[in-house]
C-alpha cells in the first residue's frame, strides 16, 4: 500500500534514536495515536509525525504495548516521508499524516497488518486501504486481535466509556430521523448499542456496496468513539468504520 494515498508530501525527516521512549503513553493504559519522533534539526520543522488513521487502544495488553514499542524503536535513524492534506502542525509541533519509511510503502498499513495497532475508522483518503490492511490480522487473530475480548460484544455494558471501541453484533432494526439513520442493536434503546450514521456516510456505504436500510438481521463490525448515552452510542465517522460480519458469531 502506497502512503501517497494520504496526499502531497508535507514533511521529510529522520526518525529519532529514542523512537519508542519518546512516544507518550505507549506503556500506559490509555488510547492514543502513536507518534514517530523526528531527530532534532537546526530548523523549525515538525518534532514528529502522529500516525494518521491508527490507534493503540486503552485495553491493549502489556505485551501488545511492548510489541509496538519494539517496532517503533526499530525505525530509529531511518528516513521517513509524511503525506498529508496539510503541513499544519498540531499544538505539540507534530505533523499528522501517512508515513513511508525509506520509501517502502505505508507504515500504518504495515503496523495494522501485523496487529500492532487498530484502524480508527476516521474519514481519510487512506481509510478504505487501512481497513483492508487490518482485515488480515483480524482474520488470523494476531497481535491485538489475539485478545479473545476483541471485538467487544455489542450487548456489553457501557463500562470504561467514553473511549474508542470496536463492537460486533447483529442489527435488530434500522430507523431514521431527519438526515440520520440509526442502527439499533436491541429493543431497549436506553440500554443497547445505537450507531448513528450521517447521510453522507449512508451514501458512501451504498457506493461501497452496503445498503444500510438492509442491515436489519445482519451481523456487522463497527468502530468509533463510544459514549454511554442511553446505552452505548457510536457515531460512524466513515464508510470504512462499518463492515458486514455475516461469517462472525453472535457473542
Amino acid at each position: 500500500m502506497d502512503a501517497r494515498c494520504g496526499g502531497e508530501t508535507v514533511a521529510a525527516a529522520r526518525v529519532a534514536g529514542d523512537a519508542a521512549d519518546a512516544t507518550p503513553g505507549l506503556l500506559r493504559p490509555a488510547t492514543f495515536r502513536p507518534v514517530l519522533p523526528f531527530a532534532a534539526t537546526s530548523g523549525a520543522g515538525p518534532t514528529g509525525a502522529a500516525l494518521e488513521g491508527v490507534l493503540l487502544p486503552a485495553d491493549a495488553r502489556p505485551a501488545d504495548r511492548t510489541a509496538l514499542a519494539a517496532a517503533l524503536a526499530a525505525l530509529a535513524g531511518r528516513a521517513v516521508v509524511v503525506h498529508g492534506a496539510t503541513a499544519r502542525l498540531d499544538r505539540r509541533g507534530r505533523i499528522v499524516g501517512a508515513v513511508s519509511v525509506d520509501g517502502h510503502g505505508h507504515l500504518q498499513a504495515r503496523l495494522l497488518a501485523a496487529g500492532l495497532v487498530l484502524f480508527d475508522g476516521a474519514e481519510s483518503p487512506c481509510a478504505t486501504a487501512l481497513a483492508a490492511a487490518e482485515a488480515g490480522a483480524r482474520r488470523e487473530r494476531i497481535g491485538l486481535w489475539s485478545d479473545p475480548a476483541r471485538p467487544r460484544a455489542a450487548a456489553a455494558p457501557a463500562v470504561g466509556l467514553p473511549d474508542f471501541a470496536i463492537l460486533s453484533g447483529r442489527v435488530k432494526s434500522v430507523g431514521k430521523s431527519g438526515r440520520t439513520t440509526y442502527l439499533n442493536f436491541g429493543d431497549r434503546f436506553a440500554e443497547d448499542l445505537t450507531v448513528r450514521v450521517a447521510e453522507r456516510v449512508v451514501a458512501a456505504l451504498r457506493g461501497a456496496g452496503t445498503d444500510v436500510d438492509g442491515l436489519a438481521g445482519r451481523r456487522v463490525l463497527v468502530r468509533g468513539w463510544a459514549s454511554p448515552r442511553a446505552g452505548i452510542d457510536v457515531a460512524l465517522a466513515s464508510a470504512a468504520a462499518l463492515v458486514p460480519d455475516d461469517d462472525g458469531r453472535d457473542r
